[in-house]
């Protein structure tokens, strides 16, 4: 796996589902819905390796928040499902697990996008938490802008009436960066 944490070709399905949300407009056309449905599947099945040992390494939990992250852009952003969507329920559960659990370098990515998902002050604290091991890895300046893009990311939450589009809400929060933050 690579320095991020999780294989080149996991990192490629991410690559598609952007490029699928940040240019098909919606509803989704027959093709690209064929070719979600494709990478779906591929998330559901796919499996890190160590490539050092080749041997299974879920042990540090890098791989798999970033599996599961990036199956919760997948529904919320792509397919667009609401955060009661008892798949996205459950993906978000484990993704929280995994962060409270984690005792090794978390990744920013998908601190983001659980961060997002956070809707009670409880996880909201806990990804707070997450974020405040993350500084101590990186830059402040690095994570002052996650930190602010996440928390102005809560209060439109909180502002809106019913539940914001999240594709919006990227792209609302993302686009007010003149330079977002690094990704990795």
């Amino acid at each position: 796996m690579p320095f991020l944490g999780c294989s080149l070709e996991l990192l490629d399905l991410l690559s598609q589902i952007i490029d699928i949300s940040s240019t098909q407009s919606f509803p989704l056309s027959e093709s690209h819905l064929k070719t979600v449905e494709d990478l779906e599947l591929n998330l559901e099945n796919i499996k890190q390796y160590d490539s050092a040992t080749f041997t299974y390494s879920y042990s540090t939990g890098i791989a798999e928040l970033y599996r599961l992250a990036i199956l919760i852009y997948l529904y919320r952003v792509v397919k667009g499902h609401s955060r009661d969507f008892i798949t996205v329920q459950i993906l978000v559960h484990q993704a929280f697990i995994i962060i409270n659990n984690s005792t090794n370098r978390l990744q920013p990515w998908p601190l983001f996008v659980v961060s997002l998902e956070a809707n009670t002050e409880e996880l909201r604290v806990s990804m707070l938490a997450a974020w405040d091991k993350f500084r101590e890895k990186r830059s402040l300046s690095s994570v002052t802008s996650w930190d602010t893009m996440i928390r102005a990311a809560w209060v439109q939450k909180d502002l809106f009436v019913g539940e914001i589009n999240q594709l919006l809400l990227y792209n609302v929060i993302l686009g007010r960066n003149r330079l977002p933050p690094s990704f990795t």
